[in-house]
């Protein structure tokens, strides 16, 4: 998984490199592979140090240093442009001009063989993608050349667009790629959120998005046929970066908060976001500013525990392909049924009285409550491992029941964000065939043999 940002807020240009080194030593053992930091660079000297060459004002040595650091580390360190800045710097009406064009390349190969750096994230993507007037571009010229540099070919080339409308074709299928380009995915984002947070009035949230992004959201990186290869050709499934929040957006809590949700429901939807980002195919992005200054250490703690969890069982969740075999299955409240797709069929009246509709328990959806609620469960070829997730995004609590698991292993629950302290410790409660999952959470279980005092 990927760290970004910095912790604490806004600092000053030399305070961020301490500020780096400080967030990759308390990150170092949690499992984290990568750091993408925005601050390190700037972007009013960044083409003028590219043009004069090594030493020209970018604190070469400083960032050469870090570089070197973090290797040490077996963290890769990825710097955040911000495009719209960078626009402005160089005073010209669009990035694919071409003065402009070629002093933007000059930069990102200047930055990659002075200081070896492993990738480069571009803030405002979608400015590559415009030419004069504001005119989107379907083909941007810029955006070809750097993904067919050889002097950037090992280097990770990520684009964080803000808004579909702004790309080629409305965005249909992301940002210009060529099959090289990454992409963090709003949609991802977006879509999650939608569950939690979404109109209640409507009953259902539209769980066949939830479980594309789940699985990797194909309608933006698979390949489609009979398509242009700029737009249409093949990415893997780790050419997406999932994320509980926008890249360059608001804190998760922040964000929380001004929607009005009280602090219990706050940490629950938080951690359910976060722990969809870790059973997702894509690569895991956690934003520093995500996880809370209070518990600083216990959210550590549980980043670890979801990056080994990832790790122990990464050949279930994330494959090279699209079309790589992988035995993904859905659930809904009763885990013998898929999840409820779509909204409830409307109601035919038959002349005849109707039955009453079965009265919930206090505090617990009825049958309404299935629209907002959905199970993965994800197998190995034997059946001899499996994970469970499940995300409920009603207002009350709801009752499931689990897949059987194989004979002579149990469920046992490795994260509840709405029962944190189960959470918190490493010992694993034993799940049974029904589990009651909170409002505004999400569990992750894990299915193992018990051991043998149990």
């Amino acid at each position: 998984g990927e760290i970004e940002g910095e912790r604490g807020g806004e600092v000053d240009q030399e305070g961020v490199f301490e500020a780096v080194r400080v967030a990759a030593e308390e990150v170092e053992d949690s499992g984290v592979t990568a750091l993408a930091v925005r601050g390190l660079l700037s972007e009013e000297t960044l083409t003028s140090a590219a043009a004069a060459g090594p030493g020209a004002g970018l604190g070469s040595l400083e960032l050469k240093r870090l570089v070197m650091a973090l290797h040490r580390m077996d963290l890769e360190l990825l710097v955040q442009l911000d495009c719209l800045k960078i626009q402005e710097v160089l005073r010209t009406s669009h990035l694919n001009e071409g003065l402009a064009c070629q002093c933007l390349r000059e930069a990102c190969r200047f930055l990659v063989s002075e200081y070896h750096l492993d990738g480069i994230i571009f803030l405002h993507a979608e400015k590559l993608a415009h030419g004069d007037g504001g005119m989107v571009l379907d083909r941007p010229p810029l955006v070809e050349d750097l993904c067919s540099d050889p002097a950037l070919a090992a280097t990770k080339l990520v684009a964080v667009p803000f808004g579909d409308h702004l790309l080629p074709r409305g965005g249909v299928r992301g940002f210009p790629h060529w099959g090289r380009w990454a992409e963090c995915n709003g949609r991802f984002v977006s879509d999650m959120r939608d569950l939690y947070s979404g109109e209640e009035e409507t009953g259902c949230a539209d769980l066949a998005k939830v479980s594309m992004r789940l699985a990797g959201s194909a309608d933006l990186f698979q390949g489609w046929e009979n398509g242009s290869f700029h737009l249409h050709a093949e990415r893997p499934p780790y050419h997406g970066l999932n994320a509980a929040s926008a890249v360059g957006g608001l804190p998760l809590s922040q964000e929380l908060l001004e929607e009005g949700w009280a602090l219990e429901e706050r940490e629950s939807i938080r951690w359910a976001l976060i722990t969809s980002v870790f059973v997702s195919q894509g690569v895991p992005m956690v934003r520093l500013v995500d996880l809370s200054s209070e518990s600083w250490a216990e959210d550590l703690a549980l980043i670890s525990k979801l990056s080994s969890f990832r790790e122990c069982y990464f050949d279930l969740i994330q494959k090279s392909s699209f079309n790589d075999l992988k035995d993904t299955r859905w659930h809904g409240v009763d885990a013998a049924e898929e999840p409820a797709w779509g909204p409830p069929a409307p109601v035919v009246s038959s002349g005849l009285p109707l039955e009453p509709a079965p009265v919930a328990e206090p505090g617990v959806a009825g049958a309404d409550g299935r629209g907002r609620f959905i199970g993965m469960s994800l197998w190995s070829s034997s059946e001899m491992d499996a994970v469970y997730a499940g995300f409920n995004g009603n207002d009350a609590d709801v009752n499931v029941t689990l897949p059987p698991p194989q004979i002579g292993h149990k469920w046992f629950v490795l994260l509840d964000s709405g029962r944190m302290e189960l959470s918190l410790t490493n010992e694993h409660a034993r799940a049974g065939v029904e589990y009651l999952v909170k409002a505004k959470s999400s569990i992750l279980l894990v299915m193992q043999r018990p051991k043998n005092s149990e």
